[in-house]
């Protein structure tokens, strides 16, 4: 526990539907911090991670402006594993240490973290929440998110984490394949309250 804080994360791959756990967590009261939102922070016009991003990828995937062009990155190392890595070894430090300052800021006695690179992030995690959905699924949802055509929805999830690596890191699975109606998040914070802090102090605190 960081802090005496309990650290959960929410993690899966893109279209799984990470951002709907998250939301019902947010409207629960519960505070959850959203890695993709430090990313973007952590990437302003000016900073070190962006810097080293143009140092290695070059000043075309920057916008005059001096902000980062997110979609071009994309198209570019969701095509090429290797340079995914690299993008994810320069961001990850300074996206992990972001999240870390913002876990520590938390007064909350559980926080929760969303984001699809929390597995192996160096980020201390007390209990790991999984939201898978099927491929078809995933692709149709980050197709309409993001204005991806069907080879560029495809290329992103492909280079991710299967579906299995995140069930077996994982202490809790959510399949989302429907609406958020169907996703019982009181029944995971009640599990949650009761491992780490008994059956009755989580009868007490409701949800």
């Amino acid at each position: 526990m960081m802090q005496n804080k309990i650290v959960v994360g929410i993690t899966g791959g893109s279209g799984a539907g990470k951002s709907t756990v998250s939301a019902l967590l947010s409207k629960r009261g519960w505070p959850v911090i959203d890695a993709d939102a430090e990313s973007r922070n952590v990437t302003k016009p000016g900073s070190p991670c962006l810097c080293e991003i143009e140092r290695f990828f070059g000043s075309e995937y920057i916008f005059p402006d001096g902000s980062l062009d997110r979609k071009k990155l994309g198209r570019t190392v969701f095509a090429d594993a290797e340079k995914l890595c690299y993008l994810t070894e320069i961001t990850g430090k300074y996206i992990k240490e972001a999240i870390e300052e913002k876990i520590a800021s938390e007064t909350s006695p559980i926080v929760f973290v969303d984001g699809a690179i929390l597995i192996g992030s160096g980020i201390r995690f007390d209990y790991m929440v999984s939201i898978t959905a099927d491929f078809a699924v995933r692709c149709r949802r980050i197709m309409e998110r993001d204005s991806l055509s069907l080879e560029e929805a495809k290329n992103r999830l492909l280079s991710q984490k299967p579906e299995q690596f995140y069930i077996d890191n994982s202490d809790e699975v959510i399949k989302n394949d429907t609406v958020a109606e169907d996703i019982d998040i009181d029944g995971l914070l009640s599990k949650i309250k009761e491992r780490f802090f008994g059956k009755q102090e989580a009868m007490n605190w409701g949800n």
